[in-house]
C-alpha cells in the first residue's frame, strides 16, 4: 500500500511541476505582452508628437497620418485585450498549481500518518514483547 501511495505522490509531484512550469510560461507571456503594449504606446505617442511637429501639411497627408495613428491605437487596444486574456490564464494556472500542490501535500500527510501509525504499532508490539519477556524472567526468578 505504501508503494502505491508513493507512486501516487510521484504523479502528484509531476503534476505540481508541470503546473509550475505552465504558470511560469503564462507569467512570462504576460510580461512580454505588457512590454509590447508599452512599446506600442510609446510608438503611438512619438508618432503623435511627430505629427504635431510637422505643422502645416496637406489634408491628404494628414488623413493618412491620422488613419495610420488610428491603426496603431487599435493595435494598442488589441494588445490590452491580449493582456487581459493572459492575466486570466495566469489566474487559472495559479489555481491549477495550487490544487495540484494541495493534493500532493495531502498525500504526503497521509503517507506520514500511515508511517507514524505503523511505527507506533511496531513500538507497541516491541513493548509487549519486552513486557512478556520481563514477566517470564520475573516468574523464573521467583521460582529460584
Amino acid at each position: 500500500m505504501a508503494e502505491q501511495l508513493e507512486l501516487v505522490l510521484q504523479l502528484r509531484q509531476q503534476a505540481v511541476d508541470k503546473a509550475s512550469q505552465r504558470l511560469q510560461q503564462v507569467e512570462q507571456q504576460l510580461q512580454t505582452l505588457k512590454q509590447q503594449a508599452t512599446a506600442l504606446e510609446d510608438y503611438a505617442l512619438d508618432y503623435q508628437k511627430q505629427l504635431a511637429l510637422e505643422g502645416i501639411i496637406g489634408i491628404q497627408q494628414r488623413k493618412l497620418l491620422v488613419a495610420y495613428l488610428s491603426q496603431v491605437q487599435a493595435a494598442v487596444m488589441e494588445q490590452y485585450e491580449k493582456i487581459a486574456q493572459a492575466e486570466q490564464q495566469v489566474i487559472d494556472a495559479k489555481s491549477v498549481w495550487a490544487e495540484a500542490h494541495r493534493q500532493a501535500k495531502a498525500i504526503e500527510k497521509l503517507i506520514e500518518e500511515r508511517t507514524n501509525a505503523k511505527r507506533q504499532l511496531i513500538e507497541k508490539r516491541e513493548q509487549q514483547a519486552a513486557d512478556a519477556l520481563n514477566q517470564v524472567k520475573f516468574a523464573v526468578g521467583q521460582r529460584d
